[in-house]
């Protein structure tokens, strides 16, 4: 199992055993693949300490140096994605992720090496009941 399996792994245990504290006689449902992948999402545009927060949370100090621990950690994403859908397999798992932000936010541009992992848009939120409606819209035409 290689850092970022490793990693995964880890963040899914420590978050099914923090949500599962109150619920110990009740069903639970959540997708740690899907927790995880929005919140690398988050952790590409992460500075500082807030970047050595996510990193710690989700398991991702194997890399010391912050670029090249988000271009592994894109690079790992994609492999288990590929890794889970491998030919041959009777399935196919879809993953569709985007990040809404308010548009009067100023977001840091987005180096190419990320751009094909990171997918956003920006809304205008006092207006949200206009949009609405493109974000089902989105992971329809994902999934």
């Amino acid at each position: 199992m290689d850092n970022l399996s490793k990693a995964k792994t880890t963040f899914a245990l420590n978050l099914f055993k923090k949500l599962s504290e109150n619920t110990s006689s009740q069903n639970l449902f959540f997708s740690p693949l899907s927790i995880s992948s929005a919140l690398s999402m988050v952790f590409l545009g992460a500075k500082g300490n807030t970047a050595a927060q996510m990193a710690e949370v989700l398991h991702f100090k194997q890399c010391k140096h912050e670029m090249m621990q988000k271009k592994s950690i894109m690079e790992g994403k994609m492999s288990i994605i590929s890794e889970i859908n491998k030919p041959g397999t009777n399935y196919v798992l879809r993953v569709a992720n985007r990040l809404y932000g308010e548009k009067t936010f100023k977001f840091l541009p987005v180096s190419q090496t990320f751009s094909l992992f990171l997918c956003y848009n920006t809304f205008t939120f006092h207006k949200a009941e206009e949009q609405v409606i493109i974000v089902p819209t989105y992971y329809t035409k994902k999934i």
